[in-house]
């Protein structure tokens, strides 16, 4: 019983812990999207940066698929494919 509840202890912890992890970047600015950069640094890996009214600030992969040049910011984070 006692193996069994430990295991089921962890599991808990172990999601708990996890929840709510990833990137945390500050939004940036409302406006025109007018550049977008992809860089990979071989021990950070990928680096996703928009530009909007001059100021350039770091993103999710998923905005940065979905915010091309001359799309709305933020707006276009909560874009659909269709």
């Amino acid at each position: 019983m006692r193996p069994a509840l430990l295991a089921v202890v962890l599991a808990a912890l172990a999601v708990v812990l996890t929840a709510g992890c990833g990137p945390d970047y500050a939004a940036g600015p409302t406006g025109r999207v007018t550049d977008r950069e992809a860089t990979y640094r071989k021990h950070y890996g990928w680096k996703y940066t928009l530009t909007v009214r001059g100021e350039t600030f770091r993103v999710e992969r998923d905005a940065y698929r979905k915010c091309f040049t001359g799309s709305a910011y933020p707006s276009c984070t909560t874009r659909t494919d269709r």
